[in-house]
């Protein structure tokens, strides 16, 4: 295997809400440094579009149950997120697409699209299980377990999976202290210990970024002095850029921020044969 970059994230902020960590003048332009799209995992489900340095559009559900910690929006403007306790695609008039409510007793903080056709994701249980589906059939299309710490306590089992340019995934396994590579059929070809794994990614070369979750179950925000939600180090680790934003716009807290500067289609990935 070639070395690449392991990107890894870590389930603890990286930043406390403290003025000497968050001074108030940032480097970079605020919301205006990048177009994103923007989900944090937070106690309603909140969702954000952002344009030149405004928001373009928003998804915001005060009904809503369960906490986003995994969304992509795709080239044709849907939206696949993992909110707890099931999977959702929506298009961008907020209409639903697809959805699969996880069972009781499992979570789904993790899904990935394959294509327009299929959605890969993980559930929470005992057993664990990394499940790819046909959302036009809702057919099981590859189904294989996987191992975790704790096997009755699900909610810590994992966070994010990703498909790499190889066709395999890299999962942290954030109770089980290890990032591992696995090919389509379940075989463990790689890993790579270390506690608490939120989030691992394999990047070219370039900026890093990195986001940084604040609790709001255990926390106050101060929306006058909040922590930065977002960072991008150059390979040089220069910071160029701390996102902070908790009034006119309050994005929340941050796990998922995909930049838009360039168009990219992250449907065009592929696992194993499943395309």
């Amino acid at each position: 295997m070639t070395a690449t970059p392991l990107i890894l994230l870590l389930a603890a902020p990286l930043f406390a809400q403290d003025a000497a960590m968050a001074p108030a003048v940032l480097p970079g332009n605020g919301l205006a440094q990048h177009d994103f799209f923007y989900a944090g995992e937070q106690k309603l489900h909140h969702m954000f579009i952002v344009k030149k340095g405004q928001v373009a559009w928003s998804y915001i559900d005060d009904a809503s149950k369960g906490e986003i910690s995994d969304a992509v929006l795709l080239s044709n403007g849907n939206i696949l997120f993992a909110h707890q306790f099931g999977v959702t695609l929506i298009a961008p008039d907020k209409k639903v697409l697809w959805n699969y409510d996880a069972p009781a007793g499992a979570e789904v903080h993790t899904a990935q699209p394959i294509g327009t056709k299929h959605v890969l994701f993980i559930q929470n249980g005992d057993p664990a299980t990394l499940r790819v589906v046909d959302i036009s059939t809702n057919r099981t299309v590859r189904e294989f377990p996987l191992p975790t710490g704790n096997p009755k306590s699900v909610h810590g089992h994992f966070r994010h999976a990703r498909l790499t340019a190889a066709g395999t995934i890299l999962v942290a396994h954030m109770d089980n202290k290890k990032v591992a590579e696995y090919d389509s059929n379940g075989k463990e070809i790689w890993s790579y210990a270390i506690d608490s794994p939120w989030s691992a990614s394999r990047l070219p070369n370039g900026n890093t970024l990195v986001n940084n979750w604040v609790n709001v179950w255990n926390t106050t925000v101060d929306p006058a002095n909040g922590p930065v939600q977002a960072l991008e180090f150059t390979p040089a680790k220069k910071l160029v850029w701390a996102l902070r934003s908790w009034t006119s716009p309050n994005l929340g807290p941050a796990t998922n921020l995909q930049l838009l500067d360039t168009p990219a289609v992250p449907e065009n990935v592929h696992f194993g044969d499943i395309r």
